[in-house]
């Protein structure tokens, strides 16, 4: 396996920078998520990483090794693309292996498997040609024009539509030509070989029932494991995912979700996965790279980036419903540090925090919670209370969101359960200020 570091990595389309001074360490077996908005730059970051894209400065190593100027091919990487990119005139098996065989049979070994193939095609029709001029001498000229024509025409018919046929006549030949030559035994060792992984593929992804069928007999499920059976067989150094449950169903989406990290536990592989569902980026990785605009944001585990994002782009691009943001003045009220609106003062109850933000007393700061810390009942000592009016009820099962205006602000709680609630209806909502984040108004920087 390998450990994958990326040092000072920028990326320029012309004028446009997509990638700005980039400095990430993958570690060894590690799975880590590239997530961000659509033109942040994770793409052209795995690009880059896989040799399809030229870096413009900087350099990429893999287990130590600078990669930067080495072609695809020479980077043992293995890709898996949102759009499976399966080849539909192969079944299964030949889609799997065809990666590893194009590594491991050299050029000679092909050029000889093609020569000693046309030479068996040719033997063959030879011999329905001779049993034809045989048949003429017993039968007559018309019974064997029929055996000529009919014979040679059905072999080159099983030729063009049954590619298992194609395949018996090669491996065959080249097992009677093994006997006297090295190339050809060389190449049927490398295919046993090559038909191991792939059994061994498909056993780990549970489809060794497809390996007949051709991807138009697939589902879209099925085809996703394909893909990633044509990648982890080469037991490459480094997986790269581009958004490779994007074309799924929700309902598959998630069962493929978990299907990729038991796959990512077995197989202990260095894996940088690509996608702006944050949802796929919380669940899978060890790690998450929030990237903004061609900048890693923040890096850390889903449990750091959601607790404490490091800027307002994170605390708003992580978590379903995004954070609710308050924005106003800090000030010292009577009984402590207060944040004032234009229509409301917000007491901030929290010793530790009041500490925090002493400093920025007078300035412009911007409040966040999430929606799952603001409930309809005091939970803790410390809380903020507030009047909301009901402007919309979303129900989804074991949770309902409910949308509030509280004078010229807009709240999103998230309640366990479901809430018989209507529109219009005023309550009051509070704020658990144990769970309150702040962040500088000018730098959007993270305060506490």
């Amino acid at each position: 396996m390998a450990e994958v570091k990326f040092q000072n990595v920028t990326k320029a389309f012309g004028e446009t920078v997509a990638v700005k001074d980039l400095n990430l360490t993958v570690n060894d077996k590690e799975f880590l998520v590239l997530v961000g908005p659509s033109g942040c730059g994770k793409t052209t970051t795995l690009r880059m990483l896989a040799g399809l894209e030229e870096t413009t400065t900087g350099r990429i190593l893999i287990d130590g090794k600078d990669v930067t100027p080495l072609p695809p091919k020479d980077r043992d990487i293995a890709m898996v693309f949102q759009s499976y990119a399966l080849y539909p005139h192969m079944d299964v098996y030949d889609n799997i292996a065809f990666g590893l065989r194009n590594r491991l049979i050299t050029p000679k070994a092909k050029l000889e498997k093609t020569l000693v193939s046309l030479f068996v095609w040719g033997l063959i029709i030879a011999s329905i040609w001779f049993i034809g001029y045989i048949i003429e001498l017993i039968l007559g000229k018309g019974f064997s024009q029929m055996i000529l024509f009919g014979g040679i025409g059905a072999f080159l018919l099983a030729l063009t539509l049954y590619s298992d046929f194609r395949g018996a006549i090669a491996w065959n030949a080249m097992k009677v030509l093994a006997r006297f030559d090295t190339t050809a035994r060389d190449y049927i060792e490398k295919e046993k070989l090559i038909e191991e992984k792939v059994h061994w593929a498909t056993g780990v992804l549970e489809i060794e029932e497809l390996l007949n069928r051709k991807p138009r007999q697939l589902s879209g499920g099925q085809r996703q494991r394909v893909a990633l059976g044509r990648a982890i067989v080469r037991e490459p150094k480094v997986f790269l995912m581009d958004e490779p449950l994007s074309n799924l169903d929700a309902k598959l989406r998630n069962s493929m979700r978990a299907e990729l990290a038991e796959l990512q536990e077995k197989l202990k592989i260095t894996t940088v996965y690509v996608t702006h569902d944050q949802v796929e980026a919380m669940t899978l990785g060890h790690r998450i790279a929030v990237m903004n605009k061609g900048v890693i944001e923040q890096i850390g585990t889903p449990d750091e980036v959601y607790s404490k994002p490091q800027s307002l782009f994170v605390a708003g691009f992580i978590g379903t419903p995004t954070m609710n943001f308050i924005e106003g003045t800090l000030q010292q009220g009577k009984k402590g540090l207060e944040l004032k609106t234009d229509t409301l003062t917000l007491p901030i109850i929290h010793k530790e925090l009041e500490k925090t933000l002493k400093p920025y007393i007078g300035k412009e700061v911007v409040m966040g919670i999430r929606p799952e810390n603001i409930s309809l009942q005091p939970i803790e000592e410390n809380n903020v209370e507030l009047t909301g009016r009901v402007s919309f009820v979303e129900p989804i099962g074991s949770v309902t969101h409910i949308y509030f205006h509280v004078k010229e602000l807009n709240l999103i709680a998230s309640v366990e359960g479901y809430r018989r609630l209507h529109t219009g209806d005023e309550m009051p909502i509070f704020l658990q200020t144990d769970f309150l984040h702040f962040f500088d108004k000018e730098t959007q920087k993270r305060i506490n």
